[in-house]
């Protein structure tokens, strides 16, 4: 199995640990290594899209939907800043249907720390209520 596999390497080969400089790694494993390094920061740095909650999950009555979509706007526009792109494709999708998939795309382009802050927020206040 590849050395690099426990991070996120896909190959099952067998690369021996050579110790020593560079130059005395054969060509044909500095090869193999370079290719695992690669996929590994391939791995590491691919964007994971967010699946649909909120104001995109199917059955949404509309009220709700346009409630939801402002308050990403919201938050988007306090954890990003008001003039990200994503601020404006949210409102846009509050009166257009068919601006939700564009409005989930920009959203989708945030950073991921600015991201995850969101969503969390976010699911905090949508969360259901409790009973009294």
């Amino acid at each position: 199995m590849c050395w690099c596999a426990a991070a996120g390497c896909r190959r099952q080969r067998r690369v021996r640990i050579v110790t020593g400089t560079v130059h005395q790694i054969p060509q044909r494993e500095l090869r193999q290594l370079l290719r695992c390094l690669v996929e590994i920061q391939l791995h590491a740095t691919e964007r994971k899209r967010a699946g649909l909650f909120g104001p995109w999950v199917p059955g949404v009555p509309e009220a709700e939907r346009r409630a939801a979509l402002r308050a990403l706007a919201a938050l988007v526009a306090v954890f990003a800043g008001s003039d990200d792109p994503a601020v404006s494709a949210l409102r846009r999708a509050e009166v257009d249907v068919g601006a939700s998939d564009q409005a989930l795309e920009a959203f989708d382009k945030l950073a991921a720390l600015p991201r995850r802050k969101i969503i969390s927020v976010y699911a905090r206040l949508m969360r259901p209520r409790s009973a009294p």
